[in-house]
């Protein structure tokens, strides 16, 4: 969260920002040469809800720094809002079939719960070590600053409000509730251009089989086609930017171009009906100021 400023209790009491870093770590014996990809915003420009983290997923896939291939594998926690999800899934079939990724077939691989290890948490302890290195994260480009310095090949993708989407969720309960394989059982998934269902399994060894969960009428339309999903930078509560101008942004003099970094809070955009991400999701209205 930001301001970082482990040296005053006063920022442990106070409540910030929530800055969010969507990582893609390269991972095996080529991983030094590949770029690290992070998606980065705050809590002031968007949120983490499934449309949000497909936006983030997608623009991921449309980066330049990626290498061109025909296929994509990406290995993923099985998190539902963020990597497991039928919005995802229709996103994404609906991305590649309409070419709006440069690969013909992508595959979502879901680690083991418990037993694997992600190239993205190694990522992660080396932003913390650049935190400390820092000694205090005043702003969100010094929180920029730190995620591009954790890995010499990391590639920083600072995403805008009007970037992300609003991704139709047209699934299909009837046909979800006679699938013999549950969301929370997939291993993997695959998408592939020209064929109309995802294929998944349940077993790392067993058979791909074709699944259904969209209605009829579902239709995979293009990103181009797509409604932006705010008009406007989703903003934090009055009542918290308050305090962080109240109880924080004093104590920058004491730090070099503190005064100057004063600015970000001072303009960060707030509003009256955006939950606050400290303490909950965009989906409980219950933490709205």
């Amino acid at each position: 969260m930001l301001p970082r400023m482990e040296m005053f209790k006063e920022a442990a009491f106070c409540r910030r920002l929530v800055a969010l870093n969507h990582s893609f770590v390269p991972a095996g014996g080529s991983a030094p040469t590949k770029p690290v990809v992070a998606n980065i915003w705050h809590e002031a420009i968007a949120g983490r809800t499934a449309s949000e983290m497909a936006t983030s997923m997608l623009a991921f896939l449309t980066n330049d720094a990626l290498p061109e291939a025909d296929k994509i594998p990406i290995w993923l926690d099985n998190c539902s809002y963020q990597n497991k999800n039928y919005l995802l899934f229709q996103a994404m079939q609906a991305a590649v079939e309409n070419g709006d990724v440069p690969f013909n077939e992508v595959e979502f691989r879901y680690f083991v719960v418990g037993h694997s290890f992600m190239a993205a948490e190694s990522y992660h302890s080396r932003i913390e070590a650049e935190f400390k290195k820092m000694e205090v994260v005043l702003n969100f480009r010094d929180f920029s600053a730190a995620c591009r310095s954790a890995d010499k090949n990391c590639v920083t993708n600072s995403l805008r409000y009007h970037q992300f989407l609003a991704f139709p969720d047209d699934r299909s309960s009837s046909l979800i509730g006679k699938s013999s394989t549950t969301i929370s059982q997939i291993c993997t998934a695959k998408f592939s251009q020209g064929f109309p269902r995802i294929m998944i399994k349940d077993m790392w060894r067993g058979l791909w089989k074709a699944s259904q969960f969209l209605k009829r009428n579902a239709d995979l339309v293009p990103l181009s086609a797509l409604d932006q999903l705010r008009e406007a930078p989703r903003g934090i509560g009055k009542r918290k930017k308050k305090d962080i101008q109240k109880t924080l942004l004093p104590l920058f003099l004491n730090f070099r171009y503190g005064e100057r970094k004063q600015n970000f809070w001072n303009e960060i955009p707030t509003t009256t009906h955006s939950p606050d991400l400290a303490v909950t999701d965009d989906e409980d209205p219950s933490f709205v100021e």
